[in-house]
C-alpha cells in the first residue's frame, strides 16, 4: 500500500494502482505522454460517472455530499491544458459531468431554497462551495466557447445554471445577501455572451438585480477614484430596461426615484467616458437600452417626459463623444434610437434652453457626419436619418446662420456619392 499522491487525500491505494479510489489522482508512473494523459483524464470522468450514478441509491445525506465532493475533486485534477491538442470530447465530458453535479447539489432535502444565513451555515454543501463550483462550470464554457458545444451538452449547462439561478432567486426571497449571489451569477453568464443561456433568468426579479448593480456602480462612482466598468454599464442600461417596470415596482412614486437614479448612475458614467473611450461607446448602448424600453413605465416611456428627454440628450452626447472625440465606432441601434427620438428633444416646448437645443442637433449631425467618414458602410443608416432629420427641419429655429442646414447637405451629398 502506498499514500494517495494527492496532498489533501488520505486514503491508502495499492502499490500496482494507477488511480485513487477516493480522489481519483492519479498514483502510477509518471505520464510522459499524450496518449497516457488522455487515457487517464478519460478514466477519471468515467470515476465521476460512476460516482453520480450512485447518488440515487445513496440514503446518507452526508455520504453524498462527501460523493460530490469527490466528484469536484476528481474533476480539478483533469487538466486539459497539459495536452497540446486539448481535446474537445474530454472538454465536453468534463462539461457534461459538472452540469450534473450543479443540479444534484440543490437537490437534497435539507437544502431549502428559502433557508435563512443561519440555515445555510448546517447545509451539507455550502453556499460557498455552491457559488465555486457553478463558477467553475461558467469557466468552462466561457474558455471553451458555448456556441461550439453538441446540442445535448448546451441542453444540460442551460439546465443546470436555469435550476441554480431559479433556486438562488427563491432563496434571495428570505436572505437579502443572496441577492448579490444572484448578480455575480447573472453577471457572469451574461459574461459568455451566449444567447440560448438568456432562459435561465425567467422569472427572476431584475429590478432587485439592478438596484444591487446600482448600489455597487454609485459606491464606485462616488468614491475618490471613480471608476466602473464598460460591462458593468451595459448590463446596468440591459437590466435598466427590464426592471423599471411598473410589474415589478408598483408604487409610481417609487418607480419615478429609481428611474431617476438610474439616469443619474449613467450621467455619471458618460462623464468619466469623455476621457475612456469604451465607457462612451458602453453608456451611449445602455442609453439606447433605456430609450427601447418596453416594460410598463409611464415616466419613461411618455415620448416628451423630462426623464426620457434627459436620457436621448445623454445618449447624444455620449454617442457624439465616442464617435466624434474618440473615434470609435457605435452600433447602428444606436444612431437610429437617436434619429427616432430626436424630434421630441428638439420640440420648442422642450426643456432644453434654446443654445441646448442647437447644441443637441448640431452633435447629431456631426455624429452622423463622422460616423460615415469612420465607415463608409454606414451610409446605408446614416443617408435615412439625416434625410428625415433635415425634412423635418425641427432645428430651424435655432439655426439663425444656417450652419446644420448646410452641414446636412454636405451630409447627403457625402452619402449619395
Amino acid at each position: 500500500m502506498k499514500q494517495c499522491s494527492n496532498p489533501t487525500c488520505l486514503h491508502q491505494v495499492e502499490d500496482d494502482a494507477r488511480f485513487c479510489g477516493m480522489c481519483g489522482a492519479y498514483v502510477g508512473p509518471e505520464m510522459t505522454f499524450d496518449a497516457t494523459l488522455a487515457d487517464a483524464s478519460t478514466h477519471r470522468i468515467q470515476q465521476c460517472r460512476d460516482l453520480i450514478s450512485s447518488l440515487q441509491s445513496e440514503p446518507d445525506e452526508k455520504e453524498k455530499a462527501q460523493k460530490i465532493r469527490t466528484v469536484m475533486n476528481i474533476l480539478i485534477s483533469i487538466n486539459t491544458n497539459q495536452l497540446p491538442s486539448k481535446p474537445k470530447p474530454l472538454v465536453t465530458e468534463q462539461i457534461q459531468v459538472l452540469s450534473t453535479v450543479v443540479q444534484e447539489m440543490i437537490r437534497f432535502p435539507s437544502i431549502s431554497p428559502t433557508a435563512s444565513a443561519a440555515d445555510m451555515q448546517h447545509w451539507p454543501i455550502s453556499p460557498l462551495e455552491m457559488r465555486q463550483w457553478t463558477a467553475r462550470l461558467i469557466a468552462l464554457n466561457g474558455s471553451n466557447n458555448f456556441s461550439s458545444l453538441d446540442k445535448a451538452t448546451k441542453s444540460a449547462v442551460r439546465d443546470a445554471l436555469g435550476r441554480f439561478s431559479s433556486f438562488i432567486g427563491i432563496n434571495a426571497r428570505s436572505n437579502p445577501d443572496t441577492e448579490l449571489v444572484l448578480l455575480d451569477l447573472y453577471v457572469s453568464i451574461t459574461g459568455l455572451f451566449a444567447p440560448e443561456l438568456e432562459s435561465c433568468f425567467l422569472g427572476i426579479n431584475k429590478s432587485k438585480l439592478l438596484s444591487r448593480l446600482g448600489q455597487r456602480m454609485q459606491s464606485s462612482l462616488s468614491s475618490s477614484f471613480p471608476s466602473v466598468s464598460p460591462n458593468e454599464v451595459k448590463l446596468f442600461g440591459q437590466l435598466a430596461a427590464e426592471g423599471l417596470s411598473a410589474i415589478e415596482i408598483p408604487q409610481p412614486q417609487e418607480l419615478k426615484d429609481r428611474t431617476d437614479d438610474v439616469l443619474t448612475i449613467l450621467e455619471q458614467a458618460a462623464r468619466l467616458g469623455e476621457t475612456q473611450p469604451a465607457l462612451a461607446v458602453a453608456t451611449a448602448e445602455a442609453l439606447t437600452a433605456l430609450l427601447e424600453m418596453g416594460v410598463p413605465n409611464r415616466e419613461f416611456r411618455t415620448g416628451r417626459a423630462v426623464i426620457r428627454l434627459r436620457a436621448v440628450n445623454g445618449v447624444i452626447n455620449a454617442a457624439w463623444t465616442s464617435v466624434v472625440i474618440h473615434q470609435r465606432d457605435v452600433p447602428d441601434r444606436v444612431l437610429t434610437v437617436i434619429g427616432r427620438d430626436i424630434p421630441d428633444l428638439l420640440d420648442y416646448h422642450s426643456y432644453l434652453y434654446p443654445q441646448e437645443r442647437f447644441t443637441a442637433a448640431w452633435r447629431f449631425v456631426q455624429l452622423l457626419d463622422k460616423a460615415v467618414e469612420l465607415d463608409e458602410r454606414k451610409k446605408d443608416v446614416v443617408e435615412p436619418l439625416a434625410r428625415t432629420f433635415s425634412s423635418r427641419g425641427d432645428f430651424d429655429d435655432v439655426d439663425a446662420d444656417n450652419e446644420i442646414g448646410y452641414k446636412l447637405i454636405d451630409l447627403l451629398n457625402k452619402c449619395s456619392s
